[in-house]
């Protein structure tokens, strides 16, 4: 559990509350009939009732989780502008060639095409390592789709993203680490 929300906390004040109630309730009702059996009971049912809430909360929210996820990722992979982005990153930039392989190219013109689809490739994929952290994405699903693409990009364009984190640390920031704890990953 690396993130502690607002909502954990909502449930272990439930589950205390709970555990309190029913044992203040059925210290005078140990036996059917007590003075307290039916408050025991009902307090019981209610815990029961909040139990069964709590899960389906959990369960809603990991699917929900896992949904937006699939979303996201497949929405980007097949919008038309990605698309056309890969297609002229693929022709300048084949599959395991580096960014150094291109002969006179000056990371720093913003108006030079393939940088331009560099660049969003790139704050996608800071997206997912960001959405990840934050725990707003499913990290398997995002690992088994994701991983292989993003890794191979970012060695493939480390040293213009290196450029760039020379001015500011924090671009990119991300995922790099991401890449960085996949190879790791992938490798042990």
């Amino acid at each position: 559990m690396r993130h502690v929300r607002i909502r954990y906390l909502v449930y272990i004040s439930v589950a205390i509350a709970a555990a309190l109630g029913l044992r203040f309730a059925m210290l005078d009702s140990v036996a059917p009939g007590g003075p307290h059996y039916l408050e025991a009971l009902s307090f019981s049912g209610a815990m029961l009732v909040a139990t069964g809430w709590i899960v389906t909360n959990e369960v809603s929210i990991r699917n929900l989780r896992k949904q937006h996820t699939i979303t996201l990722i497949s929405d980007f992979l097949i919008r038309k502008e990605r698309i056309e982005d890969k297609k002229l990153i693929k022709t300048k930039l084949p599959k395991l060639a580096l960014i150094t392989s291109i002969a006179g190219l000056d990371y720093g013109d913003d108006n030079n095409d393939l940088l331009q689809a560099i660049d969003r490739e790139l704050n996608f994929y800071e997206f997912i390592a960001v959405g990840l952290k934050n725990g707003d994405l499913d990290g398997r699903i995002s690992y088994d789709i994701v991983r292989g693409l993003l890794v191979g990009f970012i060695t493939q364009v480390h040293p213009y993203i290196d450029y760039w984190r020379v001015k500011d640390p924090e671009t990119w920031e991300h995922a790099v680490q991401l890449a960085d704890k996949w190879k790791l990953k992938r490798s042990s």
